[in-house]
């Protein structure tokens, strides 16, 4: 993508969606692999991390949107259409004015494509695991379900657990995992203690104590905010 291209779409992302106040990234540890993982909330958390948060990351995104052939009616079913309210031809344009512009920026941040049910997910964990070797952090939204205005934190996929035991069986690494969690009406990204992998405890055991882990402080965190919101609120307006 060209420099001035770049920096165009980074602007308008960031005039749409402002800088949110981070708070706990003194628990990132810079020397270890790191994997963050982040509530969803349609397409804010991913497109607000994205733009404004302070550290490089490879995020996880479906491999829908890393194709030039299957991005635009991808980007029509999941953004245009219920996002923007486009539809028809005006909505299938800019659904592929769009695409061209999202393959090229997963390209440029080194987005790692995920193939959900597919073997190619060998690949997902594959190309994670590189990244996290050579010194680079990994973004993931694990969340089961999810919708467009969604402003809770669902249920999680487990399987993205598999990268760091992978990255241990390969390196001898050990993949630390943060919760992050993002808020819309308060515009405040949350970075809670890590949870390094333990190679020692029996596998399906690990993964549950750190899935467990990351829902509830994402949870946690996310009702903080929630609070704070609501505490804003006057009493007359909120009743």
């Amino acid at each position: 993508m060209h420099p001035v291209s770049r920096e165009l779409l980074l602007w308008s992302v960031r005039r749409f969606f402002p800088r949110p106040e981070f708070c706990g990234l003194h628990h990132l540890d810079p020397h270890a692999p790191a994997i963050l993982v982040a509530n969803h909330l349609g397409s804010f958390a991913p497109v607000v991390l994205s733009a404004h948060f302070p550290y490089s990351f490879s995020p996880w995104v479906t491999h829908e949107v890393t194709d030039p052939l299957l991005c635009p009616a991808h980007l029509m079913q999941d953004f245009v259409r219920p996002e923007l309210g486009l539809d028809g031809s005006a909505g299938e344009l800019v659904a592929r004015l769009l695409g061209r512009i999202c393959v090229a920026v997963m390209r440029e941040i080194g987005a790692i494509p995920v193939y959900r049910k597919s073997k190619k997910l060998r690949l997902t964990v594959a190309r994670s695991v590189e990244r996290l070797a050579a010194g680079g952090r990994v973004l993931i939204f694990p969340e089961v379900q999810n919708t467009i205005w969604d402003e809770t934190v669902n249920e999680f996929h487990t399987g993205f657990v598999n990268i760091a035991r992978t990255l241990y069986r390969r390196t001898g690494l050990l993949a630390t995992f943060y919760p992050v969690a993002v808020h819309r009406k308060t515009n405040l990204g949350q970075i809670g203690e890590g949870l390094t992998f333990s190679p020692a405890r029996p596998f399906g055991r690990e993964k549950k104590r750190i899935v467990d882990y990351l829902e509830e402080s994402i949870r946690r965190m996310y009702h903080a905010a929630e609070a704070i919101c609501q505490a804003e609120v006057p009493s007359f307006l909120s009743s």
